[in-house]
């Protein structure tokens, strides 16, 4: 369960950023409409009621954030996950109030007897791309390109985060998993050869080099390794400090390591042909999405709400490539809103924990939109790296409506939980504390779910799965998620 303060929230979990602002502007208080943000310090809107005659004016939702990226396929967290899925449509979403699944992208689905293909028909939907005072469309929405941003976050050279998302589809699994391991098990072999001088003649390895083998950063060693039911594997990663490696030895363990690769590589090609054509998902037509899953399924629908589910505009990532992204004047969304913004350039998002640098998102209402009459926000703006003070001083002066967790450090938010105590007083060295107890005032809980799959390496008598299988089957899964307080997902075995 996630604690989340008013100070600290911005717009609800947005599983559609527009819907959740009308929820949550809807009880605001009518405000003066400011037409420019300036930062979490200037005049900006904190929302009018719709219902009030000052609705039909532009309106802007003020709130702060850590986001750093609109790629679907990149971002990391609830908060940019929020700001994505305003911007982009997946072929479901999720209704903010109430949970339930609704159509997105896609008016309607329907299964197969056994459960395991799901079609989905889209919508009639443009892209579209801010231009000046309104808008520019940028062609039809059509099913292929939900195949290319799924191709694209399976693509190992992109280092997606969500790549084992889609593991549940048909198929799909080599590509996230195998292809990836056949890649790094040859960077292993190349390496491992040149460190016992090639095949001809091996050379033992120190007992240093060997740790410095495992340990090295680029190889995750430890990692491929440790995935391979191989006793010169085991071996290896468990190699005595005071013994040098010999070059025999080594070679043995190449060879092991050459049949894995070989063996995942042949998997993961016959995946690249078939993934995306007839296997896992695929696109029939322009408005027809096929999807494809290993098992029946029923909680498919809120899997496919997920920000990096979404699609892409395949032409626009693909002439623009990293700057697809990053740049206003590539940005091209199907969602309730259209980004307009400047992200810093690729490769300097995540340099560190600290902000390096400060944004101004700029997410505009998409006036065409099959849900637009449900947005009540014209213009949203997401103020990002701003510090504490700034933002803290903003929302007590009434100029930003809502901060997402992400926007504060957590002892931040410590700090503003503690300044309800009897007695506190805040520190007058430290301005940001000067507006804990009004931002304490405003602060309110809502509960978000987390899914963890955890994997075990397993060894002795739980090496097959027969056994392990068993011993699953003395546990109740239904008791031990109502001890932890969560639910088992219908279907998820």
């Amino acid at each position: 369960m996630a604690r989340i303060l008013r100070a600290i929230v911005g717009l609800v979990v947005v599983a559609a950023l527009g819907a959740a602002a009308w929820w949550c502007l809807r009880g605001s208080p009518p405000a003066e409409v400011a037409s420019e943000p300036s930062g979490p310090g200037g005049p900006v809107d904190r929302g009018t009621d719709p219902a009030s005659p000052a609705a039909a004016a532009p309106k802007t939702l003020a709130c702060a954030s850590a986001c750093r990226t609109i790629d679907p396929a990149l971002a990391l967290g609830p908060d940019e996950e929020r700001v994505v899925l305003a911007c982009f449509e997946g072929l479901t979403v999720i209704d903010p109030a109430t949970g339930e699944v609704k159509p997105g992208a896609a008016t309607s689905w329907t299964t197969s007897p056994d459960g395991k293909t799901w079609t989905f028909k889209l919508r009639e939907a443009k892209w579209q791309k801010k231009f000046g005072e309104g808008f520019d469309e940028k062609g039809t929405v059509k099913a292929s390109d939900f195949v290319f941003a799924w191709l694209r976050l399976l693509d190992p050279a992109l280092k997606s985060p969500h790549v084992h998302l889609l593991d549940v589809l048909d198929g799909v699994q080599p590509l996230s998993t195998d292809k990836p391991r056949g890649e790094a098990l040859d960077r292993i072999v190349t390496d491992l050869l040149k460190a016992i001088g090639g095949e001809d003649a091996p050379k033992p390895m120190a007992p240093e080099q060997v740790r410095a083998f495992v340990r090295a950063p680029d190889l995750a060693v430890t990692r491929w390794l440790g995935d391979l039911d191989a006793p010169e594997a085991r071996e290896f990663l468990g190699w005595p400090e005071d013994r040098p490696y010999e070059g025999g030895r080594a070679m043995g363990l190449v060879k092991v390591l050459r049949r894995a690769r070989d063996a995942a590589l042949v998997a993961a090609g016959d995946a690249d042909a078939h993934v995306g054509v007839d296997r896992g998902f695929f696109a029939p037509d322009p408005r027809t999405l096929v999807v494809r899953v290993r098992g029946a399924s029923p909680w498919l629908p809120s899997l496919l709400a997920r920000a990096p589910l979404v699609p892409v505009n395949e032409k626009i990532v693909t002439s623009k490539r990293d700057w697809a992204f990053s740049k206003a004047e590539n940005q091209v969304c199907n969602g309730r809103f259209v980004a307009a913004s400047d992200f810093p350039p690729p490769g300097t998002w995540y340099v560190s924990t600290d902000a390096i640098w400060s944004v101004r998102v700029s997410l505009f209402k998409h006036a065409k939109h099959h849900d637009a009459a449900r947005t009540a926000a014209d213009r949203v703006t997401v103020f990002v790296g701003y510090g504490a003070d700034e933002v803290l001083r903003g929302y007590a002066l009434g100029r930003v409506g809502w901060i997402l967790p992400s926007a504060l450090p957590l002892d931040v938010e410590r700090q503003i939980r503690a300044s309800t105590a009897a007695g506190w007083e805040p520190d007058p060295k430290a301005e940001a504390q000067r507006y804990f107890q009004g931002a304490a005032r405003g602060a309110y809980e809502v509960p978000s779910g987390r899914v963890k799959v955890l994997r075990f390496r397993a060894a002795g008598p739980f090496a097959t799965r027969a056994a392990r299988v068993a011993v699953a089957s003395l546990a109740s899964r239904d008791d031990l998620a109502a001890r932890a307080g969560a639910v088992v997902p219908p279907g998820l075995t």
